[in-house]
C-alpha cells in the first residue's frame, strides 16, 4: 500500500487486499542467482532489504528508478535505497542517460535524477 494516497495509484479505484510476504533470503535460502530483475512498482526498497544474501552473489540487478515511487510508495531517500545496493555492486548503467558510473558516483547520479523527477525503466547495477 503506498504511503501516500496519490491519485496515480488510486485513479481507477483498485481493490485493496492484504498479501502475505516472506523475505527472499529466507524463502530461497541457499539458492544463488546471477541476475535479479525487479519491477514491483515502488516496493523495491522493501524487497531489497529482504534479499541481501541474494544480492551478495548476484552479478546483475535490473530495477526501475522512479522518484515518485520512492517518495510516495516506500517513503525512502536515494541514500536509503543505495545503502541496500551499494555494498554489492560496483557499476551502474542508466539507459535513459546512456551513462555508466562507478559505485562512488551512484548517489550523485541517482540523487540528481530524483531531484529532477527523472525516471528510468531499467537501471542496471553490475559487479
Amino acid at each position: 500500500m503506498p504511503l501516500t494516497r496519490d491519485y496515480r495509484y488510486f485513479y481507477d479505484s483498485p481493490d485493496i487486499v492484504t498479501v502475505g510476504a516472506d523475505r527472499l533470503d529466507d524463502l530461497l535460502d541457499g539458492e544463488r542467482f546471477n541476475v535479479v530483475f525487479m519491477d514491483i512498482e515502488g516496493s523495491e526498497y522493501f524487497a531489497l532489504g529482504g534479499m541481501q544474501k541474494i544480492l551478495a552473489s548476484a552479478k546483475v540487478l535490473f530495477m526501475e528508478f522512479v522518484p515518485h515511487h520512492l517518495k510516495n510508495v516506500s517513503g525512502v531517500s536515494v541514500h536509503q535505497l543505495l545503502e541496500l545496493i551499494s555494498p554489492h555492486f560496483s557499476t551502474l548503467f542508466v539507459p535513459s542517460k546512456d551513462i555508466t558510473v562507478s559505485n562512488d558516483q551512484f548517489s550523485g547520479v541517482l540523487q540528481g535524477m530524483f531531484d529532477h523527477e527523472q525516471s528510468d525503466d531499467g537501471i542496471v547495477f553490475t559487479k
